[in-house]
């Protein structure tokens, strides 16, 4: 409240998630692909990453019954878009991660085209491009004379 950071904070990685090292080099959370599923979060320390996988998810009810009373209209809009179209493709994304029983998660061995350390990540919007085959008119080529 206030702006004001409440008096145990800022504090360990380790204290709000379970079996999670301090002094992490990156994170990033990633939604539940679906109202049944649960939020997870992704963290990389040197060679390794380590997923914490949060024990309630809220419903799509609980969330509905958030937006009513909330007066964020961008809240309402997500919970709905989120609710409607992702739940396909977030699975899609994110479910060939191999599913450790041991305590070792390596980055290079798991994440296609990642190298350790990971120095930062970042989660928000999801851009999916397609190859342009040729120049438009005006785009700007370096060996051009102007």
């Amino acid at each position: 409240d206030n702006g004001e950071l409440d008096d145990d904070y800022p504090r360990d990685i380790s204290v709000g998630f379970d079996k999670i090292p301090d002094h992490v080099d990156a994170a990033f959370a990633l939604p539940a692909h679906s109202h049944h599923g649960k939020e997870k979060v992704y963290f990389f320390k040197n060679d390794q990453y380590y997923v914490y996988e949060f024990l309630h998810q809220p419903s799509h009810e609980e969330c509905a019954v958030m937006s009513e009373r909330s007066p964020s209209a961008l809240f309402r809009r997500y919970t709905d878009l989120y609710y409607n179209n992702y739940e396909r493709f977030f699975h899609e994304l994110f479910s060939d991660l191999p599913q450790h029983h041991d305590k070792h998660h390596f980055i290079n061995k798991d994440w296609k085209g990642l190298k350790s350390p990971v120095d930062a990540a970042m989660s928000g919007r999801i851009y999916i491009t397609t190859g342009r085959s040729t120049p438009r008119r005006y785009d700007y080529q370096p060996d051009q004379q102007g």
